[in-house]
C-alpha cells in the first residue's frame, strides 16, 4: 500500500533513504546514462549544474508517486530535465511542462537546445516546453500540480508569487532548488521560503542531509558521478498535515565574508580575522567543491587587507587548485576574477601558476584559435563579395 501525498512520511529522511533501496539498480543504470549527457553538455558548453543526490530523489519521487502533471519552472539548458523525463518515461503516464524564461540561449531557440540534451533514450513526447514568463504562462496549464520543481529566480519577490500561485495548486510534492545546506543560501529568496515554512510550520527535508546519510551508510557507493556538488534544496509536500519547529541554521558562508568585509573596513582587525577563521573552516568541512573558488579568493583577499600575507596566500592556492577541477563554463570565469586579485595584490608567483594553469587547458587553445579564425574568416568573405 503507498504512502500518502499527505503524510510526513512523504518527504521524511528515512523514507527517502528507503528509496534508494528499491530503486537502486535503475539509478545505477541512470547514473551511467547522464554521466554520458552530462559529458557531452559540457563539451557543448551547455552548464548541467544539480547535485547528483539531487537528481536521484526527484527521480526516485516521480517513479514512485506517479504524478500526471509536473511544473519544471526554468529547465535552463536541460539537465534537471533529463531527470524528470527519464522517471517519466519508466512510468505509465504523466507529463512535465517546463518554463523558460529565455526564448534563445546562445543564439539558438531554447526548446531546441533542452530537447537536443536530452538523452535519447527519453520519451519526449512527455516533454512540453513553454517559452516566456513562468507567471504569464503557468496560467495556461490547468489542473493540480502533482509535482513541482523550482530553480529559477532567487529572490523574494519570484518566492513570494510562486508561494501564493503555485503552492496552493500542488497536491504532491515540492522540490525548492538553492535554499539551505547546514546554512541558509544568501538568497532573498531562502529567507522568504524558510520564513514562510516557519510561519506556517511546515515539515521538510534537506537534500543536504539526505546525501550526507547517504555517504555514511554506503547508499550510493559506486554510482557514476556527473555534477559533485552538495544539494542546497529542499522537499516537502502539499497539503501538509505535520507541523514542527524549523532547525536553527547557521549564517550562510556569503554572510559572514559580507560581515569580515565590514570588519575589516572598520578596522575591527580581530573581529575579522575571527570571522575569515570561521569561513575558512565552513568551505573545507561543509561547503561544496564548488564554490570553493569563489569562497577562498574572497578570504585571500580580506587576509590580505589584514596584513596575513601567508594566510592570504594559502587561500589564493586553494581558489587556484580548485578552480583547476571546474568545468570549463565556470573555470573561465573564477580564474579572471582570481587572476584579478593576484595582480591587484601582486601574488607574481600565483600569477604566473595561474597563467600556466590557463595554458594548460585545451579549451584555451580552442577559443584562441576560433578567435582568430573568426575575423578572418569575415574579412575574406567581405573582400570575396567586394570582387
Amino acid at each position: 500500500m503507498g504512502i500518502s501525498l499527505n503524510d510526513k512520511a512523504t518527504m521524511d529522511l528515512s523514507y527517502l533513504l528507503s528509496l534508494y533501496n528499491k530503486y537502486d539498480g535503475e539509478l545505477r543504470k541512470l547514473a551511467r546514462l547522464l554521466r554520458i549527457q552530462y559529458h557531452k553538455m559540457q563539451r557543448l558548453n551547455y552548464r548541467a549544474r544539480l547535485a547528483d543526490v539531487e537528481g536521484e530523489v526527484m527521480y526516485m519521487l516521480i517513479r514512485e508517486k506517479r504524478p500526471e502533471l509536473i511544473f519544471e519552472i526554468s529547465p535552463n539548458y536541460g539537465w534537471s530535465t533529463n531527470y524528470i523525463l527519464s522517471a517519466l518515461t519508466a512510468n505509465p503516464k504523466g507529463v512535465v511542462h517546463s518554463f523558460e524564461i529565455l526564448p534563445k540561449i546562445n543564439g539558438k531557440p531554447t526548446e531546441q537546445i533542452i530537447r537536443q540534451n536530452q538523452h535519447p533514450l527519453w520519451d519526449q513526447e512527455r516533454l512540453i516546453v513553454h517559452i516566456g514568463d513562468a507567471r504569464d504562462m503557468t496560467p495556461k496549464v490547468e489542473g493540480k500540480i502533482d509535482f513541482l520543481f523550482l530553480d529559477s529566480c532567487h529572490e523574494d519577490w519570484f518566492a513570494n508569487w510562486y508561494i501564493n500561485s503555485l503552492f496552493p495548486r500542488v497536491e504532491g510534492t515540492i522540490l525548492i532548488h538553492d535554499i539551505a545546506q547546514e546554512h541558509v543560501n544568501s538568497s532573498s529568496e531562502a529567507r522568504y521560503v524558510l520564513n514562510w515554512l516557519r510561519q506556517h510550520k511546515i515539515a521538510f527535508t534537506s537534500l543536504y542531509l539526505v546525501g550526507v546519510e547517504c555517504d555514511s551508510k554506503g547508499k550510493r557507493r559506486g554510482y557514476a558521478e556527473r555534477c559533485l556538488m552538495r544539494s542546497w534544496a529542499i522537499g516537502l509536500s502539499l497539503p501538509s498535515t505535520s507541523t514542527y519547529e524549523l532547525p536553527a541554521f547557521t549564517e550562510s558562508v556569503w554572510s559572514l565574508l559580507q560581515q569580515a568585509e565590514t570588519a575589516a573596513s572598520r578596522r575591527e582587525l580581530e573581529t575579522a580575522e575571527s570571522l575569515l577563521n570561521e569561513i575558512t573552516q565552513m568551505a573545507m568541512n561543509n561547503l561544496s567543491p564548488d564554490y570553493w573558488p569563489t569562497t577562498f579568493k574572497k578570504a585571500g583577499s580580506l587576509f590580505e587587507q589584514l596584513g596575513e600575507k601567508e594566510e592570504a596566500s594559502r587561500c589564493f592556492k586553494r581558489a587556484l587548485g580548485s578552480s583547476f577541477f571546474m568545468p570549463d563554463l565556470d573555470y573561465k570565469s573564477n580564474l579572471f576574477y582570481l587572476l584579478t586579485a593576484l595582480l591587484k595584490h601582486r601574488k607574481w608567483q600565483l600569477v604566473l601558476m595561474t597563467l600556466l594553469l590557463i595554458l594548460s587547458r585545451p579549451s584555451f587553445w580552442f577559443r584562441l584559435i576560433m578567435y582568430i579564425y573568426r575575423p578572418t574568416k569575415n574579412r575574406l568573405a567581405r573582400l570575396v563579395r567586394r570582387i
